[in-house]
Protein backbone atom coordinates (compact mmCIF):
# COMPACT_ATOMS: atom_id res chain seq x y z
CA UNK A 1 0.00 0.00 0.00
CA UNK A 2 1.28 3.49 -0.88
CA UNK A 3 0.41 5.91 1.96
CA UNK A 4 0.42 8.93 -0.36
CA UNK A 5 -2.57 10.13 -2.38
CA UNK A 6 -1.67 9.73 -6.09
CA UNK A 7 -3.33 13.03 -7.05
CA UNK A 8 -1.03 14.98 -4.73
CA UNK A 9 2.16 12.92 -4.96
CA UNK A 10 4.80 14.03 -7.48
CA UNK A 11 6.18 11.43 -9.84
CA UNK A 12 9.78 10.86 -8.77
CA UNK A 13 10.65 8.24 -11.38
CA UNK A 14 14.25 8.72 -12.45
CA UNK A 15 15.11 10.93 -9.46
CA UNK A 16 17.15 10.18 -6.36
CA UNK A 17 14.08 10.50 -4.14
CA UNK A 18 12.69 7.34 -2.53
CA UNK A 19 9.22 7.43 -0.96
CA UNK A 20 10.31 4.71 1.49
CA UNK A 21 12.46 7.38 3.19
CA UNK A 22 9.42 9.55 3.95
CA UNK A 23 7.76 9.66 7.35
CA UNK A 24 5.39 11.92 9.21
CA UNK A 25 6.72 15.05 10.83
CA UNK A 26 5.68 16.35 14.20
CA UNK A 27 4.34 19.60 12.86
CA UNK A 28 4.87 22.26 10.28
CA UNK A 29 3.27 25.44 9.13
CA UNK A 30 2.75 26.66 5.61
CA UNK A 31 2.24 30.34 4.91
CA UNK A 32 1.95 31.01 1.19
CA UNK A 33 0.45 33.41 -1.29
CA UNK A 34 -1.20 31.25 -3.92
CA UNK A 35 -0.53 33.86 -6.61
CA UNK A 36 3.24 33.50 -6.03
CA UNK A 37 3.81 37.18 -5.32
CA UNK A 38 6.42 38.31 -2.83
CA UNK A 39 4.97 39.87 0.28
CA UNK A 40 6.63 40.97 3.51
CA UNK A 41 3.49 40.20 5.55
CA UNK A 42 3.62 36.54 4.47
CA UNK A 43 7.28 36.38 5.55
CA UNK A 44 6.42 38.03 8.86
CA UNK A 45 3.66 35.45 9.46
CA UNK A 46 6.08 32.62 8.61
CA UNK A 47 8.68 33.91 11.08
CA UNK A 48 5.98 34.21 13.76
CA UNK A 49 4.94 30.63 12.98
CA UNK A 50 8.50 29.34 13.50
CA UNK A 51 8.79 31.30 16.76
CA UNK A 52 5.63 29.57 17.99
CA UNK A 53 7.07 26.07 17.51
CA UNK A 54 8.80 26.00 20.92
CA UNK A 55 5.77 24.21 22.39
CA UNK A 56 6.83 21.01 20.62
CA UNK A 57 10.37 21.07 21.96
CA UNK A 58 11.90 22.97 19.06
CA UNK A 59 14.51 24.49 21.37
CA UNK A 60 16.94 22.97 23.83
CA UNK A 61 17.05 23.78 27.53
CA UNK A 62 19.26 26.80 26.82
CA UNK A 63 16.27 28.30 24.93
CA UNK A 64 18.67 29.30 22.12
CA UNK A 65 19.61 26.05 20.40
CA UNK A 66 16.97 25.22 17.82
CA UNK A 67 16.10 22.02 16.00
CA UNK A 68 16.80 23.44 12.55
CA UNK A 69 13.29 24.71 11.87
CA UNK A 70 13.33 27.63 9.50
CA UNK A 71 11.59 29.52 6.75
CA UNK A 72 11.77 28.70 3.06
CA UNK A 73 11.33 31.79 0.90
CA UNK A 74 11.59 32.74 -2.72
CA UNK A 75 15.11 33.65 -3.79
CA UNK A 76 15.92 37.19 -2.57
CA UNK A 77 17.20 38.26 -6.00
CA UNK A 78 18.63 41.67 -5.00
CA UNK A 79 20.97 39.99 -2.49
CA UNK A 80 22.23 37.44 -5.02
CA UNK A 81 22.49 39.87 -7.92
CA UNK A 82 24.70 42.03 -5.67
CA UNK A 83 26.79 38.98 -4.69
CA UNK A 84 27.14 37.96 -8.35
CA UNK A 85 28.14 41.50 -9.26
CA UNK A 86 30.86 41.48 -6.59
CA UNK A 87 32.16 38.32 -8.30
CA UNK A 88 32.28 40.14 -11.64
CA UNK A 89 29.12 38.57 -13.05
CA UNK A 90 25.92 40.40 -14.01
CA UNK A 91 22.60 38.53 -13.66
CA UNK A 92 20.20 40.24 -16.05
CA UNK A 93 17.01 38.24 -15.55
CA UNK A 94 15.86 36.93 -12.16
CA UNK A 95 14.65 33.67 -13.74
CA UNK A 96 18.23 32.95 -14.81
CA UNK A 97 19.47 32.66 -11.20
CA UNK A 98 19.71 29.55 -9.01
CA UNK A 99 21.20 29.12 -5.55
CA UNK A 100 22.43 25.92 -3.91
CA UNK A 101 22.85 25.85 -0.14
CA UNK A 102 25.70 23.77 1.31
CA UNK A 103 26.18 22.92 4.99
CA UNK A 104 29.81 21.87 5.39
CA UNK A 105 31.81 20.83 8.46
CA UNK A 106 33.66 23.70 10.16
CA UNK A 107 37.43 23.54 10.07
CA UNK A 108 37.62 20.60 7.68
CA UNK A 109 39.16 22.22 4.63
CA UNK A 110 39.78 18.88 2.92
CA UNK A 111 36.09 17.90 3.04
CA UNK A 112 34.99 21.39 2.02
CA UNK A 113 37.32 21.32 -0.98
CA UNK A 114 36.09 17.84 -1.95
CA UNK A 115 32.43 18.87 -1.81
CA UNK A 116 33.04 22.10 -3.72
CA UNK A 117 35.01 20.29 -6.44
CA UNK A 118 32.29 17.66 -6.79
CA UNK A 119 29.55 20.30 -7.02
CA UNK A 120 31.50 22.37 -9.54
CA UNK A 121 32.20 19.28 -11.65
CA UNK A 122 28.52 18.30 -11.74
CA UNK A 123 27.49 21.86 -12.65
CA UNK A 124 30.10 22.02 -15.43
CA UNK A 125 29.01 18.65 -16.90
CA UNK A 126 25.47 19.97 -17.15
CA UNK A 127 26.56 23.14 -18.92
CA UNK A 128 25.41 25.43 -16.12
CA UNK A 129 27.26 28.71 -15.56
CA UNK A 130 28.90 28.78 -12.14
CA UNK A 131 28.93 32.33 -10.80
CA UNK A 132 30.69 31.56 -7.54
CA UNK A 133 30.52 30.65 -3.88
CA UNK A 134 29.08 33.04 -1.30
CA UNK A 135 29.81 32.76 2.42
CA UNK A 136 26.49 33.06 4.25
CA UNK A 137 26.65 35.75 6.93
CA UNK A 138 25.89 34.31 10.35
CA UNK A 139 25.62 35.65 13.89
CA UNK A 140 27.09 32.93 16.16
CA UNK A 141 26.48 35.00 19.29
CA UNK A 142 22.74 34.47 18.72
CA UNK A 143 23.18 30.68 18.90
CA UNK A 144 23.07 28.52 21.98
CA UNK A 145 26.26 26.87 23.20
CA UNK A 146 25.13 23.46 21.95
CA UNK A 147 24.41 24.82 18.46
CA UNK A 148 27.79 26.57 18.28
CA UNK A 149 29.54 23.25 18.97
CA UNK A 150 28.15 21.75 15.76
CA UNK A 151 27.63 24.89 13.68
CA UNK A 152 28.35 24.14 10.02
CA UNK A 153 30.03 26.37 7.48
CA UNK A 154 27.15 27.58 5.27
CA UNK A 155 27.85 28.46 1.65
CA UNK A 156 25.71 29.45 -1.30
CA UNK A 157 26.60 28.22 -4.76
CA UNK A 158 25.31 30.85 -7.19
CA UNK A 159 24.48 29.61 -10.68
CA UNK A 160 23.12 31.13 -13.87
CA UNK A 161 20.86 29.29 -16.27
CA UNK A 162 22.53 28.61 -19.61
CA UNK A 163 21.23 30.37 -22.72
CA UNK A 164 18.54 28.37 -24.47
CA UNK A 165 17.22 26.58 -21.40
Amino acid sequence: MIPYHPDFTPNTTGSLHEWSNESDNCGMGAIALLNGERNYQALDHAITSVCNMTHRGAVDADMKTGDGAGVLTQIPYPIFRKAASSMGHEIKDETDLAVGVFFLPQGNDETQTEVKCAAESIVARRGITLVGWRQVPVHPDELGEIARETQPEILHLILEKPLGW
